[in-house]
């Protein structure tokens, strides 16, 4: 295991005892395995937008330039959340 992807879910961000206990839980992990990479992403600071009904009206719309258009912001998210996922794998 070289990579974790720790996401923390809790409304309180750090203060959340989801994530202190996620904390202790890979802080553990570390110290049995040096040189282990961490990734954290915080839910509540830096939320994954819903899949709401403008960006599934844009999976099905006809037009290539309608569909582009209003996923861009979707691509731009997913371009900054595939990095982690992939490096975690």
């Amino acid at each position: 295991m070289k990579t974790i992807l720790q996401t923390n879910w809790s409304l309180f961000s750090s203060e959340g005892q989801s994530s202190r206990l996620a904390d202790e839980y890979v802080a553990a992990l570390a110290a049995r395995n040096p040189g282990l990479k961490l990734i954290r992403r915080d839910l509540a600071r830096n939320p994954v937008p819903h899949l709401d009904g403008e960006r599934f009206g844009a999976f099905l719309a006809i037009s290539e330039a309608s569909r582009k258009a209003a996923l861009t912001g979707a691509r731009d998210e997913i371009g900054r959340l595939a990095p982690a996922l992939q490096a975690a794998a």
